[in-house]
């Protein structure tokens, strides 16, 4: 059974997949070129991250936030704790398949509550795969 939790970050990853995904063939043709793949690529987590954030605190706006930064973003990623509620993100697992034009990456994304993980997805831009899990409830896909 789907969570109101699940839905939220379902949207939140979908809107964020789809600039990873629209990017990632853009990946794979920098790949040829002198300058590489690395800034592009930074640019674009940076996005996908900022978008993840937007869409999780607007529907959970006094729920806390802990992400990874950006790899040039010396930025803290986390907000001060104010709420038993927290979403852990990682707006790009398997950065170095997505830099090396590898379609294997992910985005991620956990709710914890009380210091407990409660909800979490794993979301395929490409795929379009999302693998979901509930405590006591299971762990689905799609």
């Amino acid at each position: 059974m789907r969570t109101p939790i699940i839905n939220v970050m379902d949207r939140a990853a979908r809107r964020a997949g789809r600039l990873l995904a629209r990017d990632f063939g853009e990946v794979q043709q920098l790949q040829a070129s002198r300058k590489g793949a690395g800034d592009f690529v930074t640019a674009g987590v940076r996005k996908a991250s900022q978008t993840l954030r937007y869409e999780l605190e607007k529907a959970r706006p006094k729920f806390t936030f802990h992400g990874e930064p950006a790899p040039s973003d010396p930025a803290a990623p986390d907000d001060a704790p104010t709420s038993n509620n927290r979403w852990i993100v990682s707006p790009l697992d398997a950065t170095t398949n997505y830099v090396h034009g590898q379609p294997h990456f992910a985005i991620s994304i956990a709710h914890e509550e009380d210091g407990r993980l409660v909800n979490a997805i794993v979301y395929d831009p490409l795929s379009e795969e999302l693998f979901w899990a509930v405590r006591n409830t299971g762990a689905y896909v799609n």
